[in-house]
């Protein structure tokens, strides 16, 4: 599905768009609109500087999508015109999306042409990553409430990935982990609705 990577050892981060980088609703005021997840922009640069790659994957059609990305991860051009590196290396969308042996809708990780064992995804439904659960990492869903801190929460938990070392089952404990740090942290501060 990608060309090969351009160093074999670097990590691969995976990012879920809908529900985990952005919140789309429809209001009859505005109509429909797109809101960035709070801490997003720090978490991409923060990503891109210690990834050797980044991904997003996102569950629509990319006509559906491009217009919010373009204005997230627009293509700029230093004092020469030639195209700055943007942040995400690339974009992946509902028709490059697997199945399972049921025929269900699923992130095959596989299909990326990466070793897995430097592959992380970053999801809030779990069942997108079920055939590569010991990659995936739940974010909870964002909702739209400007207090939310789970993309800045996650950054620990990223950095403590050693790419010199298989993380299958070290990812998978983290994985547990983060979903489990990051849902008490939101019970502990809950967001009025």
């Amino acid at each position: 599905m990608l060309p090969p990577l351009y160093r074999l050892n670097d990590l691969t981060l995976v990012l879920d768009w809908e529900d985990t980088l952005v919140y789309t609703e429809w209001t009859p005021q505005k109509g429909l609109c797109t809101i960035k997840r709070p801490g997003l922009d720090y978490f991409l640069d923060w990503a891109v500087m210690n990834f050797g790659e980044v991904i997003l994957f996102a569950e629509k059609e990319v006509m559906d999508v491009s217009p919010m990305i373009e204005k997230l991860d627009p293509v700029k051009h230093d004092a020469n015109k030639q195209p700055l590196p943007r942040k995400f290396n690339y974009y992946l969308f509902k028709h490059q999306l697997g199945e399972d042996e049921n025929g269900k809708a699923v992130k095959d990780l596989g299909q990326l042409n990466r070793d897995l064992k430097n592959v992380v995804i970053v999801d809030n439904n779990p069942e997108m990553f079920r055939l590569h659960t010991s990659n995936g990492v739940q974010i909870p869903s964002f909702d739209g409430d400007p207090k939310d801190v789970a993309l800045l929460d996650l950054i620990p938990y990223l950095q403590d990935i050693d790419p010199a070392c298989p993380f299958f089952a070290p990812l998978s404990l983290l994985s547990r982990c983060v979903s489990l740090c990051l849902s008490r942290a939101r019970s502990l501060h809950p967001t009025p609705h």
